[in-house]
């Protein structure tokens, strides 16, 4: 009984538990003359903050030179099919100063904002707002020398960034749960973790370098489904091939590295560190996948050997919950579009 009521407390709390943090971009194109400002976020953001896509200008709270900037004139352009939003406007004073005083979208406790300032094609300047840290300054350099960031500030940023995005919602973690109840040996795992991580650099790789990428409502339902399929790998005979799991591993990591790019598309990589930019945040999300396998699977073998006969039905129950948040999810995700 009691084990019953942990999973009804587990299926409840995940389905109350939102999927991942919103993330949008907040750009600055310094020039002679002023700056382009650029806001890069997607439709979702948009429908699940309530903010109208037109009066997304209103979003920014900014002060230029010390004095309030209001958004006039603002060109809006609206990708339906690959789900982004992207909104320009000018600053028409050379720039001194930056102070944003207020993530997008701020009404969401669960909002960030990667503020980005680009001078002479570097990137002078960068910043992640959330509802903790909500405002940033940036101040130019009075003389004609660009303040750049450095690739360990970028580096930390984006590393920070991957073990959030992945932390902010319980969906990769299930998954990753779900592939540690059907391979509860290391061996195993490392072969299916391996392919999973492979699978979803190259979809990470390939959508935020603007190669080719997926609206969220194709791949928020198929990282869902993905979660059923890798918890029903628990049904099958543990001797069965352990190919076929890491064939699944690796088909779904495809889908989950559209999913964690999201975040990078979304705040836009910083030029000349795409790279760095890429490679930091996908350790981030891999630091966080080994930290839970080195923890989970010590505590699934030690129920395993000491508690035998409360192993199986514990390990199937779970597995039936996490089918049943995934099934949730992709009904959940069908109907409001990603």
């Amino acid at each position: 009984m009691r084990w019953f009521a942990t999973f009804v407390l587990l299926i409840a709390s995940c389905l109350a538990w939102a999927h991942d943090t919103s993330i949008s971009g907040l750009k600055f194109i310094l020039d002679a003359k002023g700056a382009t400002v650029a806001i890069q976020t997607t439709l979702t953001n948009i429908k699940k903050t309530g903010t109208a896509p037109e009066a997304l200008g209103s979003e920014i709270h900014l002060q230029v030179n010390g004095h309030d900037w209001t958004c006039e004139k603002p060109n809006l352009m609206v990708d339906k099919p690959t789900d982004n939003v992207t909104l320009q406007a000018r600053i028409d004073e050379p720039v001194e100063s930056l102070d944003v005083s207020q993530r997008l979208f701020a009404n969401d406790p669960t909002t960030k904002t990667i503020v980005t300032v680009m001078k002479d094609g570097d990137v002078a300047g960068q910043a992640v707002l959330t509802s903790e840290f909500p405002s940033w300054r940036y101040g130019a350099a009075k003389s004609s020398t660009p303040q750049h960031v450095s690739v360990l500030a970028t580096m930390k940023t984006f590393l920070l960034m991957g073990i959030e995005h992945i932390l902010s919602g319980p969906d990769h973690l299930l998954f990753i749960f779900g592939l540690m109840l059907a391979r509860p040996r290391i061996r195993e795992l490392v072969k299916v973790a391996t392919g999973f991580t492979v699978a979803h650099s190259i979809t990470l790789s390939l959508c935020a370098l603007n190669i080719f990428t997926l609206p969220s409502r194709i791949v928020e339902p198929l990282i869902a489904l993905s979660i059923v399929a890798v918890a029903a790998e628990k049904f099958f005979k543990p001797d069965d091939k352990v190919w076929r799991t890491v064939l699944i591993a690796f088909s779904f990591g495809l889908i989950h590295g559209f999913g964690f790019a999201g975040a990078l598309t979304e705040a836009g990589l910083p030029p000349g560190q795409a790279a760095v930019s890429l490679a930091s945040f996908n350790i981030g999300v891999e630091l966080v996948q080994i930290s839970l396998i080195l923890v989970g699977i010590p505590i699934l073998l030690w129920v395993q050997d000491r508690r035998p006969k409360l192993y199986q039905p514990a390990t199937v129950a779970t597995a039936v919950c996490i089918s049943l948040i995934g099934l949730f999810w992709f009904g959940e995700r069908i109907i409001r579009g990603g």
